[in-house]
């Protein structure tokens, strides 16, 4: 790491002031994410960039949009990146024009323009490399258009992430096997190998700060009760002032683990759950919010099979009586060995009450939740 950073200096690489960060699109980074509802899939290789770079990066937003190419993305890039005031922006994007026969000129001229603005908006800008296509009668136009990001990159000194590198097969051009369903979207597995490739590249440049993170039981801010599932009354695999329903095939136990403060709420489905488990926990106290206020979600999870696309599970709150809910954790399907999340939301018109919700089911293996923490951070003068 420490040789990445002094060669980052040497080469006078555009610095990361901050750790807030949105990612620019199309479908590749889009993926699964339903930006309108607030939830998260692991199908997006930026949403994984998150969930894996254990609080580093702080999630502003989503901007990928199903076949959107660089003209597109350039028009929209004020309202949908430099509005929200990133600290960086990564930027891949490309394939469409490929797909549609965009001369390269045009392509790299259009991704210059966003890194200008960017810039001049004090934005440090990130690009990548598109991934493979598997499609002879594009490729020649795509190791062009990429080789062009790569030379804009270097006259910029800008972070590149070498995507294609990564998810290609050096012996046909397509995709490594695994990484990709129709040789175009990356499979959950394809967007873990970028995300952790992605983080590998990012992270010597990033300041040392974390997203916010219980670390104490009684945390008076943390509306949770017992959220490091430190107590279990009757000892029954159930944290204290938390329930759990649903599937049989699903078990709940507590247990230490070494990247979790307090205990780990472990849930482990067998027998190829046909169903989900729940663990619940709902704040009806509205002393603790009110409509329009920002609450944050946050904590840590580990996702442990035997294989990939072993076990669906995720991780959200619902706002009884108002919508959308929060689902930063949807449908996950990789492993992860040390994750988390954190996401703010505004609490929607009508909102009774806070459901705070976990879940495992429909395949078999374990998931570990722990220092969950729901934060009114309109109440802490934060918002």
């Amino acid at each position: 790491m420490a040789d990445l950073v002094a060669r980052a200096l040497a080469a006078k690489l555009k610095p990361v002031t901050g750790c807030k960060v949105i990612g620019l699109g199309d479908s590749i980074t889009q993926a699964d994410t339903d930006l309108p509802n607030n939830s998260f899939g692991d199908s997006s290789w930026f949403m994984q960039l998150i969930a894996r770079s254990n609080g580093r990066l702080r999630y502003v937003r989503n901007s990928g949009i199903s076949g959107n190419t660089t003209a597109m993305m350039l028009s929209r890039l004020q309202t949908d990146v430099i509005a929200h005031k990133p600290d960086m922006c990564v930027i891949l994007g490309g394939t469409n024009d490929v797909g549609g026969d965009v001369v390269t000129s045009t392509t790299i001229g259009n991704l210059e323009a966003m890194i200008k603005m960017l810039l001049a908006a004090n934005i440090t800008p990130i690009i990548g490399t598109m991934p493979p296509r598997g499609d002879t009668l594009k490729d020649t136009l795509l190791v062009q258009t990429n080789t062009a990001i790569k030379d804009l990159a270097y006259r910029y000194k800008l972070i590149l992430l070498d995507f294609h590198s990564v998810l290609v097969d050096p012996a046909n051009g397509n995709f490594k096997a695994g990484y990709a369903g129709d040789n175009l979207h990356p499979t959950s597995v394809g967007s873990k190998v970028m995300a952790e490739y992605a983080f590998e590249k990012i992270s010597p440049f990033l300041p040392y700060a974390e997203t916010l993170l219980p670390d104490w039981n009684n945390d008076p801010h943390n509306m949770l009760a017992n959220g490091l599932f430190i107590t279990d009354g009757d000892s029954n695999g159930v944290p204290d002032s938390w329930i759990s329903y649903g599937s049989s095939s699903v078990t709940t136990s507590l247990v230490d683990n070494a990247n979790i403060v307090g205990k780990a709420a472990k849930m482990t489905a067998t027998s190829n759950a046909s169903g989900n488990r729940y663990l619940e926990q709902t704040i009806s106290d509205t002393n603790k919010f009110a409509v329009g206020d920002k609450i944050a979600f946050c904590g840590k999870f580990i996702a442990e099979m035997t294989n990939d696309v072993d076990v669906i599970y995720g991780a959200g709150v619902a706002f009884t009586g108002g919508t959308p809910g929060l689902t930063p954790l949807k449908d996950w399907e990789v492993k992860v060995d040390n994750g988390r999340f954190y996401h703010e939301v505004t609490v929607p018109s009508g909102t009774t009450a806070i459901v705070t919700r976990f879940s495992v089911g429909n395949g078999t293996g374990s998931a570990y939740w722990g220092q969950v923490g729901l934060y009114n951070l309109t109440k802490m003068g934060l918002a």
